[in-house]
C-alpha cells in the first residue's frame, strides 16, 4: 500500500483552514457572517476521511497544490452556504465531503488543457466534461460517502438552464448539494482571481444557471461594501472573467457580448474627444492624453 511521510488527515486539514481564516479576510468574513464561525471547522475535524481519500488528497497537495487549496476553500464555501441555508446536520456534512474531492477527477485531467493561458479546443473539452465522472467513480462506495455527497460530485458542473455538463441537466434533476457545490466552486475561483464585485457580476451574467437562493445565500455571506467596491481592481481582469466562463458556452457568449459593447463604447468616446479636443483646450493636454491611451487600449 502507498504510503506518504506527511499525509494529509482531519487535523492537517484544519491547520490549512485556520491559515486560510488567519490570512484571507473575505473568508473570515464568510464564516463569521454564518453566525457559527466554529462550525466548519469542528466538521472538518471529525469528517469521516477513507484511506483512499486520504491518499488522493495528499498526491493533490504535493502535485497541484493550487487545485488542493481550491479544494479546501471550495469546502469552506459549500460549508458556510449550507449553514446559511439552514441544511441539516448530514447534509453539512455530506456538502464538505463532497467539496473536498469534487475534482479527484481533474487530477486524471491533462495540466496543459487547464492552464488559465491555454485557448480550450471543442476535441479538448471532452477530457474536461469527463472529470466529473471521473471523480464519482473515484469516491463510489468509500467508507464516509453519502449517495448525496457522491451525485454532488457528479453534478457539481450541471446548470439549472440544461448548459451544463457532463449530463445537461436542469431544474429539479439537480440536487439541493450539487447546487451548493456549483455556487461555491464558481465563487471560489473568481474569489481567487479578481475582486468582489466581478464575482457578483459573474453570478449576474449566470443568473438563469445558478439556484437563486443560494446565490442570494452566497451574497449575504460575502457582504460586499463601500470599501470592497473602492478597492475594485480597474486594471482589466477581463482575461480572467474569460477563463472562468470558458467552461460554460452560455455564460462566454454573454460575457463576449458585454465586452464587445464596452470596447464600442469607448471606441465612440475616444473618437467624440478626439473629433472636440479644440472645444477642451483648457484641459491639461497631459491627463487628456493619458485618457485616450486608455480608451484606445481597451479597443
Amino acid at each position: 500500500m502507498l504510503t506518504a511521510k506527511h499525509p494529509v488527515n482531519t487535523h492537517s486539514l484544519v491547520v490549512e483552514l485556520d491559515s486560510i481564516i488567519r490570512h484571507e479576510a473575505v473568508y473570515r468574513r464568510i464564516l463569521t457572517r454564518t453566525g457559527d464561525p466554529h462550525a466548519m471547522k469542528q466538521a472538518l475535524a471529525s469528517v469521516q476521511l477513507a484511506p483512499e481519500v486520504m491518499l488522493r488528497l495528499t498526491v493533490m497537495r504535493e502535485c497541484r497544490p493550487e487545485l488542493f487549496m481550491h479544494a479546501i476553500r471550495t469546502a469552506l464555501i459549500a460549508f458556510a452556504l449550507a449553514q446559511s441555508l439552514g441544511l441539516p446536520e448530514g447534509q453539512r456534512d455530506s456538502i464538505l465531503l463532497a467539496a473536498l474531492c469534487h475534482d479527484f477527477g481533474e487530477m486524471h485531467t491533462d495540466p496543459e488543457i487547464l492552464a488559465a493561458e491555454h485557448n480550450i479546443t471543442q476535441y479538448e473539452r471532452r477530457y474536461i466534461h469527463v472529470h466529473p465522472i471521473t471523480a464519482q467513480v473515484l469516491v463510489q462506495g468509500l467508507r464516509g460517502f453519502s449517495s448525496d455527497a457522491t451525485l454532488a460530485i457528479l453534478q457539481h458542473h450541471e446548470r439549472l438552464d440544461g448548459s451544463g455538463y457532463p449530463n445537461a441537466l436542469q431544474g429539479d434533476s439537480i440536487t439541493v448539494l450539487a447546487r451548493v457545490l456549483a455556487v461555491a466552486d464558481v465563487a471560489e475561483t473568481a474569489i481567487r482571481r479578481f475582486d468582489l464585485l466581478r464575482v457578483e457580476m459573474l453570478f449576474r451574467l449566470g443568473q438563469k444557471r445558478f439556484d437563486a437562493s443560494i446565490v442570494n445565500a452566497l451574497r449575504d455571506l460575502l457582504h460586499i461594501t463601500t470599501n470592497d467596491a473602492q478597492e475594485m481592481r480597474l486594471a482589466s481582469n477581463a482575461t480572467g472573467m474569460l477563463v472562468i466562463a470558458q467552461d460554460d458556452a452560455d455564460m462566454l457568449r454573454d460575457l463576449h457580448r458585454m465586452l464587445d459593447k464596452l470596447e464600442w463604447l469607448a471606441s465612440d468616446l475616444a473618437n467624440e474627444i478626439d473629433r472636440r479636443s479644440p472645444e477642451l483646450s483648457p484641459l491639461a493636454q497631459g491627463a487628456l492624453n493619458g485618457l485616450l491611451v486608455q480608451l484606445h487600449q481597451m479597443k
